[in-house]
């Protein structure tokens, strides 16, 4: 596996998680092991986020598609992330 695939596979991770980070965020109220576990899902999105783009640019392997998958999950869990708030402050 090259830089370049494992910068994608960092991105489309972040896109995987979604999903489990809601649940935990969800369940977090009653639950301190949920909240760990969104807690520990947020710092790996926030630091695969920084690191792919650097792997890319390091091997010089960034491409149309993984740039476009790069914005698309910040997008997703930005916008999720959103909702995730006013269901909780609300």
């Amino acid at each position: 596996m090259n830089l370049g695939q494992l910068a994608n596979l960092f991105t489309v991770s972040r896109i995987i998680l979604v999903p489990l980070f809601v649940a935990a965020v969800d369940a977090s109220a009653e639950s301190t092991a949920a909240a760990k576990i969104a807690k520990v899902i947020f710092l790996w999105v926030a630091l695969s986020d920084a690191l792919d783009g650097n792997l890319a640019r390091l091997s010089k392997t960034g491409n149309r598609m993984g740039g476009f998958l790069d914005a698309l999950a910040d997008r997703i869990f930005i916008g999720i992330g959103y909702l995730l708030m006013y269901k909780v402050f609300g």
